[in-house]
């Protein structure tokens, strides 16, 4: 008799589903950041809210980079444990 196929446990279940739903987000808002300083107006005539939002630019980024790198991997584990 073959065993069924395991599953990935509910807390990582549960973070996929955060991160399918976090990824578009902060994509969207690394559009909207880029769109928003790619005016050569707020750099030049509100040099502190330019500076402001290539900050949080930077870290839209990194928390983009993290949440994919963390999505691949549970997206690895589910497909190992389903072949299993």
């Amino acid at each position: 008799m073959q065993q069924p196929a395991a599953k990935l446990s509910y807390k990582d279940a549960r973070r996929l589903e955060e991160l399918n739903r976090l990824m578009p987000e902060r994509q969207a808002e690394i559009a909207r950041l880029e769109a928003e300083m790619a005016g050569a107006d707020l750099f030049s005539k509100q040099p502190a809210q330019f500076a402001k939002k290539a900050a949080r630019l930077e870290v839209a980024r990194a928390e983009l980079e993290s949440h994919e790198g963390e999505w691949l991997a549970l997206e690895e584990k589910r497909d190992v444990l389903n072949r299993g």
